[in-house]
C-alpha cells in the first residue's frame, strides 16, 4: 500500500493541470504549492471552472487524469463536487490506491 503525503498529491494534481492546460493563464508555482497553511489566494483556493477557465469537459479530463496518476477512482458526484483545486486534492488524498 502507498502512503502518500498531502506534497505528493498536490505536485500530481499540479502536473495533471499543466499536461491539461500547458498556457494556463494562471500562474501556479511550486512555492504555493507546498504552502500548508490556508491562504485566501492560495492555490488551493483557485476554482476549476473560473481560475483556470476550465470548462465541463477540462475538469473530466483533468479528474481522469489524476485518477490515472494516482491508481485511484473518483466517481461522478465526488467531480461535480469539485470546485477548487483543494477540493481535487482532499479526494485524492481520501482514497486508497488501487492495485493495479
Amino acid at each position: 500500500m502507498a502512503v502518500r503525503t498531502r506534497a505528493e498529491v498536490v505536485k500530481l494534481v499540479f502536473d495533471a493541470v499543466k499536461t491539461r492546460d500547458p498556457n494556463t493563464t494562471v500562474v501556479l508555482t511550486e512555492q504555493t504549492l507546498w504552502q500548508d497553511a490556508p491562504a485566501a489566494h492560495g492555490t488551493s483556493d483557485l476554482t476549476v471552472k473560473n481560475d483556470l477557465n476550465f470548462d465541463s469537459l477540462d475538469v473530466v479530463e483533468l479528474v481522469m487524469n489524476v485518477e490515472e496518476c494516482a491508481g485511484i477512482s473518483i466517481t461522478d458526484e465526488e467531480t461535480q463536487g469539485m470546485r477548487t483545486l483543494g477540493n481535487l486534492v482532499d479526494c485524492v488524498m481520501s482514497k486508497e490506491p488501487q492495485p493495479a
